[in-house]
C-alpha cells in the first residue's frame, strides 16, 4: 500500500513539475488551432496553471489538517470540521486530475460540436475545479491558522 502511495505520489510531483515549466505562449499553442481556438486555449491554460501551482498546497494543508487531527488536543466537532476540510480538500485534488485526464487536445478530440465549443466547456469545467481549490485551501486556512 505505501508502495502504491509512493508511486502516485512520485507521478504527481512530475506532473506538477512538468506544468510549472510549462509557460502558454504562442509556440506552445497546439497545431491547427483558429484564432479563436487559440483565445479560449490561452484563457484554459492560464486558469489550470494558475490552480495546478496550488496542488503543493493542498497536500500540505492535508498533512497540516492531519496533525492537528492526530494530536488529539480538540473537542470531537472540530475534528468533524478537520475531517470535512480534508475530505474537501481531497476532493479538489481528484477534481484537477479528472480534468487534465479527461481534457482533449484538438488532434484526440472526436466529440460532437466543434472544437471551439468544446474548449468553451472545458473553461468553465476548469473554473469550477480553479474555485473549488481556493474553497478548499480558504477552509483549511480556517484551521491552521489556529495551529
Amino acid at each position: 500500500m505505501k508502495y502504491a502511495l509512493f508511486i502516485i505520489w512520485m507521478f504527481g510531483i512530475s506532473v506538477l513539475v512538468s506544468c510549472k515549466n510549462r509557460k502558454t505562449d504562442s509556440t506552445d499553442l497546439p497545431q491547427g488551432l483558429t484564432k479563436q481556438e487559440q483565445e479560449v486555449y490561452r484563457r484554459l491554460m492560464a486558469v489550470h496553471d494558475s490552480a495546478m501551482a496550488k496542488m503543493g498546497a493542498i497536500e500540505r494543508a492535508i498533512q497540516t489538517l492531519q496533525r492537528i487531527k492526530s494530536a488529539g488536543n480538540e473537542s470531537a466537532d472540530f475534528k468533524s470540521g478537520l475531517d470535512s476540510s480534508i475530505l474537501l480538500l481531497k476532493h479538489a485534488d481528484e477534481g484537477m486530475w479528472d480534468w487534465m485526464y479527461h481534457f482533449k487536445q484538438k488532434v484526440d478530440w472526436s466529440g460532437k460540436g466543434t472544437y471551439l465549443s468544446y474548449l468553451q466547456a472545458e473553461e468553465r469545467k476548469i473554473h469550477h475545479v480553479a474555485a473549488l481549490i481556493d474553497s478548499a485551501l480558504q477552509r483549511a486556512s480556517q484551521y491552521t491558522n489556529k495551529e
